[in-house]
């Protein structure tokens, strides 16, 4: 098998992690398959691996990308090909990275074919870190196929523009679930607000029918036209019968209060005019009487 090595550019021009804060992959080893033994130790900045045609180059990225379990979607037929490419040069060997966090933290992640990745420590000690929530290292990692795939669709160039973004995407997209719950909760209060309206207009809506209907009735005519309209005018003649006796009455209890009023103030007046010895005198009977 002809020789797979790597190249890197001079760490004078370039940038280091601890310089923007990035991720880094720091080596990678196969054990098992096509690739047995193949040590990759990276440099900080470019890498390039270098090799003639069925040496490996592809195997390598995608064996990284299936450690990093960044594998595309089960939808995508570039899942496929990946996978029967993996299976093909790993068979029951292993892939192992070293990677590097932003807060320089040292992992390695081990995977072998059908296997979950296993992430441990830089010493071997076992995490419970798991790669698919992409908080401890995420990775982009395109095929060939893919690339091309990117230059010829708008779409598919839409989605590795987001991909610089995917924090604040992930989040915009997460406050817009709480808006859509909010909406649905007030739609939940205000439908049945709404059925009342609605209720309401069809009843207003069925009265000024009825009202319609009325007034489009035309004068009583026919044989019962003279009994209806005496009932008519007797049931008018009650009402203004029963207007005058109320209005009598009430007249009459207001003069009987004034008439009580004035007889009182009329028998204090005459006690004051006239008095006992009077009314007891020779005369009292006369005065009375008056």
């Amino acid at each position: 098998m002809t020789r797979l090595t790597t190249t890197s550019g001079s760490a004078a021009s370039q940038p280091t992690p601890a310089s923007f804060g990035s991720q880094r992959l720091r080596s990678i080893h196969i054990t098992g398959g096509f690739l047995d033994g193949a040590v990759f130790d990276l440099a900080d900045g470019l890498n390039c691996l270098i090799g003639a045609r069925g040496t490996g180059k592809t195997s390598v990225l995608e064996l990284v990308r299936y450690a990093l379990d960044a594998l595309p979607a089960a939808n995508d037929p570039e899942r496929q090909r990946i996978e029967n490419l993996v299976k093909a040069n790993l068979g029951d060997g292993t892939v192992e990275l070293l990677v590097e966090t932003r807060d320089g933290l040292t992992y390695k992640v081990i995977r072998s074919w059908q296997d979950d990745p296993v992430v441990v420590t830089a010493d071997g000690s076992p995490t419970e870190i798991s790669l698919r929530a992409g908080g401890v290292f995420r990775a982009d990692i395109y095929s060939q196929n893919e690339i091309e795939r990117i230059a010829d669709q708008a779409l598919s160039q839409l989605s590795l523009i987001d991909n610089f973004e995917a924090n604040q995407i992930a989040q915009i997209t997460a406050e817009l679930r709480t808006l859509t719950s909010k909406l649905a909760t007030n739609a939940t209060t205000l439908l049945p607000l709404q059925d009342q309206i609605d209720g309401l207009n069809s009843e207003i809506a069925g009265k000024d029918a009825i009202q319609q209907k009325i007034d489009a009735l035309g004068p009583i005519t026919g044989q019962n036209a003279e009994a209806v309209t005496k009932g008519q005018q007797a049931k008018s003649l009650r009402q203004r019968e029963t207007q005058a006796m109320e209005g009598l009455w009430q007249f009459l209890q207001e003069y009987d209060q004034q008439i009580a009023d004035l007889s009182g103030q009329v028998a204090h007046r005459t006690s004051q005019w006239l008095t006992r010895e009077m009314l007891s005198g020779p005369n009292g009977a006369a005065i009375t009487g008056v």
